[in-house]
């Protein structure tokens, strides 16, 4: 064999290896790039899957949190408005017949001496019905009506604001059912 004939001969087998590496090469990079492909697909779709998992928890959260500021606002306008109804309650006790209130309520005071601490706004009225063993002091409570019984052991808060907030502890539940039903 002549060296062309062999040169020939060795660079035709290297160009057949070389198509044939070339060609293994092209099928190996065409299923890398596709399994390269489908992973990220995979990756893709749990990314999104994720996303729309976290975004329906956000909204969930968003939407209790709504509805938890409408209820509080609900409760408030539900609490002004006993507010505004014991202040009614208040103003309508005392603006109305207040001698008649008051006896009523010194009639609740125990029968031993004592001192009457007077309401800023029923001072005046007491004056004429504090008799026997109690003695009127001579500092009112400020903005109040009614009075407080002082007495060597005990204590007794007629005011009218304290009775009005002992009337709405006690009936809370029948003055809501009234007032929100």
């Amino acid at each position: 064999m002549s060296f062309e004939t062999l040169q020939e001969a060795i660079l035709t087998e290297a160009r057949e290896r070389a198509n044939q590496v070339a060609s293994e090469l092209r099928v190996h990079t065409e299923s890398e790039k596709q399994r390269i492909t489908e992973r990220a697909k995979g990756i893709e779709e749990a990314i999104i899957s994720q996303a729309e998992a976290e975004g329906a928890k956000q909204a969930r959260r968003i939407r209790q949190e709504a509805e938890l500021a409408g209820r509080a606002l609900v409760l408030n306008a539900k609490q002004e408005e006993l507010d505004a109804t014991k202040a009614a309650l208040v103003e309508e006790l005392t603006t109305g017949d207040s001698k008649k209130l008051l006896r009523s309520l010194l009639a609740l005071v125990p029968k031993v001496p004592g001192t009457i601490v007077p309401g800023e706004k029923s001072a005046d009225e007491l004056r004429g019905l504090v008799k026997g063993d109690l003695k009127l002091a001579d500092k009112p409570i400020r903005g109040q009506a009614g009075f407080v019984f002082r007495s060597k052991d005990s204590e007794l808060n007629l005011t009218i604001s304290q009775l009005a907030d002992q009337l709405f502890i006690r009936h809370r539940a029948t003055l809501a059912k009234i007032l929100f039903s």
